[in-house]
């Protein structure tokens, strides 16, 4: 009789740990599946990132190599709203016709200013960086950080840039019917 008991309880204690390490594996299944489906859309993200611009830390990262930029400012302002999209040069080069002459509305000491559409037919204009541009990155700088706080009937809105490569800064904005 006392075998029957010591055997029924080795019996349920060797179900219960059964039972424990089957959970344990799914849980330990679930979390790995969950941080490989975490990495794997991050890293689809970082990858698009870098095919089609170099996205916010990209920019952050150019702005950073001039000393003349003062980056806790621009930390700053993007923290206190000064927003903007990064854009992928693939849609700026089908917005502007890969930057074809009939769409190119001007030169300006940043570079030529192009002319686009947005696919809800909204028209924008286009500023390159010129490779000879003076002003260059700490004038790019200040745009960014200064357009997108500026509300006003006479002044464009900053929608957005794009970097990438050698080409390397476009701000995108919002084009005046008359402008």
């Amino acid at each position: 009789m006392l075998n029957t008991r010591l055997s029924l309880r080795k019996g349920i204690g060797t179900k219960r740990w059964i039972c424990v390490a089957i959970f344990t594996a799914i849980a330990l299944l679930v979390i790995v599946f969950c941080i490989l489906c975490y990495l794997l859309k991050r890293r689809a993200v970082v990858n698009q990132g870098s095919d089609e611009t170099n996205g916010e830390n990209g920019l952050l990262a150019l702005l950073s190599l001039d000393p003349s930029i003062n980056m806790n400012e621009i930390l700053n302002d993007w923290n206190d709203g000064a927003r903007f999209s990064v854009i992928s040069y693939t849609f700026v080069m089908a917005a502007t016709n890969n930057f074809s002459l009939e769409n190119k509305l001007g030169e300006g000491g940043f570079g030529p200013v192009y002319k686009g559409k947005l696919a809800g037919g909204q028209t924008i204009a286009i500023k390159r960086l010129g490779q000879n541009s003076e002003q260059g990155i700490p004038e790019f700088k200040n745009e960014l950080i200064v357009m997108p706080k500026l509300h006003h009937v006479n002044i464009v809105k900053l929608i957005g840039c794009c970097i990438h490569g050698e080409e390397r800064m476009h701000g995108i904005y919002g084009k005046k019917a008359k402008g």
